[in-house]
């Protein structure tokens, strides 16, 4: 219990260095070096989802339930990854069309864009940016916290407890960034971050009490194979958009972060 608790702490510790960075310092920019951290982070994301849990899930549902033969796994697995492709496009969307304003998740991006409509819309459009892109990093983060608590592989545990910081803070920066924005009250910009930072440790402590008492359930492969999905978003559309599709798509230096972060979760794989 003591290594969740340190886990948990970790985890929040790295939300508030993004919530106070646009504090602290007016004006800032993410550097290349927070680039390779994102891009790592990525790595590890795509190596856990593809080489860790979608078999682990697959292994676990199939021992529970030899009886049946429809992929369930892999159908959670593609459901969660375009559900939140659909959150991330419908926000994008309604932002867009609304208020003028347009909002990247995947590049952790906000852009109020010069629109006609009166200022107090626009305000209001950017405190529903603010919600929505509250309601889609809570619940990446919610499911990598999962996978984090019902983990049973200590070798793999650090790796993924250092990407899940590193995307922390970036996402709590970006949301930071946009509640400051608005003109919600502090207690309401409070409330949406503290929403986002505590859907992390909450993850973690759902996983570690399946892990600890529901080890034979359906319900501990369903919930690995909906942080499977989640990873695999994280690490491909979510987070190569950013670190090397994107602006970064030339960025070899970027690049080989993202290899090396596959290539330890795929060398890890061979003693656990």
């Amino acid at each position: 219990m003591l290594k969740i608790i340190i886990y948990i702490l970790l985890v929040f510790s790295a939300a508030l260095i993004g919530f106070l960075i646009p504090i602290m310092k007016k004006k800032f920019k993410i550097g290349t070096k927070f680039d390779s951290l994102e891009a790592l982070a990525t790595g590890v994301f795509l190596g856990a989802a593809t080489i860790h849990l979608i078999p682990d899930a697959i292994s676990q549902f199939d021992a529970i339930r030899p009886n049946i033969e429809y992929p369930v796994v892999m159908l959670i697995v593609g459901s969660v990854f375009l559900t939140f492709l659909f959150i991330e496009h419908l926000f994008a969307y309604i932002n867009h069309k609304r208020f003028g304003s347009t909002i990247n998740l995947a590049n952790h991006e906000i852009e109020i864009t010069t629109n006609p409509q009166p200022k107090k819309i626009l305000q209001e459009g950017s405190l529903i940016l603010a919600c929505g892109t509250t309601l889609a990093l809570s619940l990446h983060s919610f499911f990598t916290g999962a996978a984090l608590g019902i983990s049973k592989e200590k070798s793999s545990e650090i790796l993924l407890l250092i990407a899940i910081m590193s995307h922390k803070t970036s996402a709590s920066l970006a949301l930071t960034i946009e509640l400051w924005k608005t003109k919600a009250t502090t207690v309401r910009k409070v409330i949406l971050f503290s929403i986002f930072a505590l859907a992390t440790p909450l993850g973690i402590i759902l996983g570690y009490e399946l892990k600890l008492n529901l080890e034979d359930n359906i319900i501990v492969p369903i919930l690995i194979a909906f942080s499977a999905g989640t990873f695999l978003f994280l690490g491909t559309i979510h987070g190569l958009s950013k670190s090397v599709l994107g602006s970064k798509c030339c960025d070899f230096k970027v690049f080989s972060f993202a290899i090396i972060g596959f290539a330890i979760m795929a060398i890890v794989a061979i003693w656990t």
